[in-house]
């Protein structure tokens, strides 16, 4: 009796040693992605997250895009050209420069997107040491053509959310 009580104390000891090395991850709400200008980025508005290490890491940010569809412009747009949507995943510095962490490109090809290609560019520290709460946002552009009207705009045609582990 006391052999299989101090096993179940081990098996429960090491459950929890176990269960403590996973890390959470916490994201954003979905976002409605935006008109975007063509040739111009659309900055959106930054959203805090907070990571379950004790500094947040560029290494543990994400974005995922939902609901990718066709997508609707006004003005004259060149249907042959094709073209890249870039996406900058940006953490929002009250002192300084923002950081840009991870740069998303995805080809568009009669006007749908064929991938989307993800390169960090901070893969360490994004806040100050001991700082784990990020505070991030996307800038987004789509690439012009000759042939587009300057005044041409994309309307919204995914939705997104952005997270940290």
């Amino acid at each position: 009796m006391k052999r299989r009580f101090f096993s179940m104390i081990g098996i429960l000891a090491l459950m929890f040693t176990l269960v403590g090395n996973v890390y959470a991850e916490e994201r954003t709400e979905v976002i409605s992605g935006p008109n975007i200008r063509l040739g111009k980025f659309t900055v959106e508005y930054p959203r805090s997250v907070t990571s379950s290490k004790s500094t947040a890491q560029g290494s543990d940010t994400f974005v995922y895009f939902l609901n990718l569809s066709k997508f609707l412009s006004n003005g004259t747009f060149n249907e042959t050209c094709t073209r890249t949507m870039t996406g900058h995943l940006m953490e929002d510095d009250l002192f300084g420069g923002d950081d840009l962490v991870k740069v998303y490109e995805a080809e568009i090809k009669n006007r749908e997107v064929k991938d989307i290609a993800v390169t960090t560019k901070i893969s360490g520290d994004i806040e100050s040491s001991g700082d784990n709460e990020a505070e991030l946002y996307m800038k987004f552009m789509i690439s012009s053509c000759s042939g587009d009207a300057d005044s041409t705009y994309v309307y919204h045609f995914f939705d997104y959310y952005m997270g940290i582990k």
